[in-house]
């Protein structure tokens, strides 16, 4: 329908069962309401092979969360080094990891207010240049409309060319 479509007339006839599915989507220039969480990302040791990732969070709406969760896309031709995973800033609240394909996800008891931090390698294991921004989220586990979701990608790897990842010799 054209945007300037202001009503919608449905008429029907006849016997048996009809349905009728209306969508409506919008725009808003800025957040309804404000974020559940701070969420900082930062790329430390960023280079062609790849990076360390460093997640910093906090609860904004008091002392603190109910069970949380950090879901990490890996960005393509990008694997996470689980042994180089570091919880120590997060109190102990840590509990679980689970690793799919193409992302990471970490499971706390909650969050809390003061910020807590993790780190880990995320390092390069096909050839990809330019690489994309990838999302990481943070939520609540059992109020997921509590979330915030933000980008990150390597500034050495999305500006990176061809030449740059394979080297003189790699991509034949």
């Amino acid at each position: 329908m054209p945007i300037s479509t202001r009503r919608v007339r449905v008429k029907a006839r006849g016997y048996g069962f009809t349905m009728v599915e209306v969508s409506v989507f919008f725009n808003v220039p800025e957040e309804l309401r404000k974020p559940a969480f701070a969420l900082d990302i930062n790329i430390l040791n960023d280079s062609v092979l790849g990076f360390r990732l460093q997640i910093c969070f906090s609860w904004l709406r008091g002392n603190s969360s109910t069970m949380g969760y950090i879901e990490i896309t890996k960005p393509t031709g990008m694997e996470t080094d689980i042994g180089s995973l570091n919880t120590s800033s997060t109190f102990g609240l840590f509990k679980k990891k689970e690793i799919t394909a193409n992302q990471l996800n970490l499971y706390f008891d909650w969050i809390t207010n003061k910020e807590m931090c993790i780190d880990i390698n995320i390092d390069r294991v096909s050839l990809v240049a330019k690489q994309k921004p990838v999302p990481c989220r943070i939520s609540e586990y059992y109020e997921q409309s509590n979330e915030v979701i933000k980008m990150y990608q390597s500034k050495v790897l999305s500006s990176s060319s061809i030449s740059d990842v394979c080297g003189s010799t790699n991509c034949q």
